[in-house]
């Protein structure tokens, strides 16, 4: 009816409306003399916690999601839906984080740790099962599962490698033109010929105050 057209809807945009929905089931096996353990597996409640930037936590708050991608209007609905205050939903808060390339990242989980140790180690069988509900296809888009780590810098950013490439390869050209500028422009230190006219400048003046 048109109630429920005009009802509020929170958050709203196009990314927010596009809000990732595949999900994935991780599984960690390994094999230690003979004994096969199951190191890890994916518990959807932690491994999302920690994925967010600070800065990007700060602007969202305690607000409930409105009439977000509801279930009863599935045709209508673009991705997931936020069941969790916004602040306290690290995906959803990743992924309005805009991106500037068509290509880009977005973390999902972090595993992190377990007990001060590394979880994953040579040898170790890592099984990924994938829910595919995120349609990319009919725009010609792709996906990828990526298993990084991560240090103070973050995962892997190709962007900031090339834009600092191409700073010191333009400081080198810079460099290279300075330095022939100097070479070819400059005259030797003392050079005769600039002592003289100094001198008979000199000297003028001197006769010129003496009259």
């Amino acid at each position: 009816d048109d109630t429920s057209r005009a009802a509020l809807i929170r958050p709203c945009g196009l990314v927010a409306w596009t809000f990732f929905n595949d999900t994935y089931q991780l599984d960690v096996t390994r094999t230690t003399t003979n004994l096969t353990e199951r190191v890890i597996a994916f518990d959807d409640d932690n491994v999302a916690r920690g994925i967010a930037r600070p800065a990007d936590l700060s602007l969202f708050g305690p607000v409930v999601a409105q009439n977000f991608n509801p279930p009863e209007f599935s045709q209508y609905r673009g991705g997931s839906t936020v069941t969790r205050p916004l602040n306290e939903n690290e995906r959803f808060i990743s992924w309005m984080r805009l991106a500037a390339r068509p290509a880009f990242r977005k973390p999902y989980a972090r595993i992190g740790t377990n007990n001060g140790e590394i979880v994953f180690r040579a040898g170790d069988v890592v099984s990924v099962a994938v829910h595919n509900r995120f349609n990319v296809y009919q725009f010609g888009g792709t996906k990828s599962f990526v298993l990084t780590t991560l240090s103070w810098y973050g995962g892997r950013h190709d962007g900031a490698g090339y834009v600092f490439i191409g700073a010191g390869l333009a400081m080198i050209v810079l460099a290279a033109m300075l330095a022939t500028l100097v070479f070819y422009t400059s005259g030797p230190y003392a050079r005769p010929s600039c002592l003289k006219i100094k001198a008979r400048a000199y000297a003028d003046v001197s006769l010129i105050g003496a009259k």
